[in-house]
């Protein structure tokens, strides 16, 4: 799975996206799931896979 999060960081950063999580699912379980940079910028407080989102 590093590789993955290496590429997902590359490619968010490539994107000036800040922050975001990311997840694999198996019907109803989550195999994998990775939070990326950051999820308040002022304040430098990283995003991680408790961090709460609003996703559609």
């Amino acid at each position: 799975m590093a590789k993955a999060e290496a590429i997902a960081g590359e490619e968010l950063k490539r994107d000036g996206v800040t922050g975001a999580q990311i997840a694999i699912l198996n019907g109803e379980r989550t195999v994998w799931s990775y939070g990326c940079g950051l999820r308040d910028v002022e304040h430098r407080l990283p995003m991680t896979t408790d961090t709460n989102l609003w996703a559609a």
